[in-house]
């Protein structure tokens, strides 16, 4: 008996499983280009939040404040920079 896994017709099965055009998933390259997507604004988030806190910790109070406090200023000052970049399309 031939094993299920040594078939000669290598482009039908793969890995046990039969292999079938699937047209309407994303191909490889659509999702090399969505991963491509995601870190970018993964980055773009990352150097938005590190801005943030660099602003906030310039103020001579910043180091007089509450945990909570500076956590509460970080988000709003995130949240406002996130507006701005995505109003005007400036990318870093």
């Amino acid at each position: 008996m031939r094993s299920f896994y040594q078939n000669d017709d290598e482009d039908e099965f793969r890995d046990g499983y039969f292999m079938e055009e699937d047209d309407d998933g994303p191909s490889d390259v659509e999702e090399v280009g969505f991963a491509q997507i995601d870190l970018i604004d993964k980055k773009l988030n990352q150097n938005l939040l590190n801005e943030a806190i660099n602003l906030l910790s310039k103020s001579f109070f910043w180091k007089f404040k509450s945990l909570d406090s500076k956590l509460e200023m970080i988000e709003e000052t995130y949240q406002k920079l996130h507006t701005l970049v995505e109003r005007t399309g400036i990318e870093e």
